[in-house]
């Protein structure tokens, strides 16, 4: 997980620089780049959605993902991952669609997962 962080700041950095506000690369490119499997970098960038410190810009016909960072309330992250891990320890194999819905909610889900 930290990998694929590194690699999606070190885009954002080089889109903020460029004058952009969003951030766009695709998960293939992304698990490539920080030398992880696929659906790791997947769900690593699901993860950083659901907890707050990114969220996906709406699909606008153009290709690729587009993110932005955001500024989220340390104590809404930090109830969200307990939520999520109850334990303290994240998970990536458990994280799904379908435990966020569990414990966060349909409408945050659809936000996260928007291909399902």
């Amino acid at each position: 997980m930290v990998r694929v962080w590194w690699i999606f700041c070190d885009e954002a950095v080089i889109s903020a620089l460029a004058g952009f506000e969003e951030v766009k690369l695709s998960e293939r490119w992304l698990a490539k780049r920080a030398g992880v499997p696929l659906d790791r970098a997947n769900r690593s960038i699901n993860l950083y959605c659901t907890l707050g410190f990114i969220e996906k810009v709406p699909e606008s016909g153009k290709r690729g993902d587009r993110y932005r960072i955001c500024q989220p309330d340390p104590e809404e992250v930090k109830r969200r991952y307990f939520a999520l891990f109850p334990d303290g320890k994240a998970n990536l194999r458990k994280f799904k669609r379908q435990l966020v819905v569990d414990v966060l909610g349909e409408k945050l889900a659809k936000a996260v997962f928007r291909r399902t």
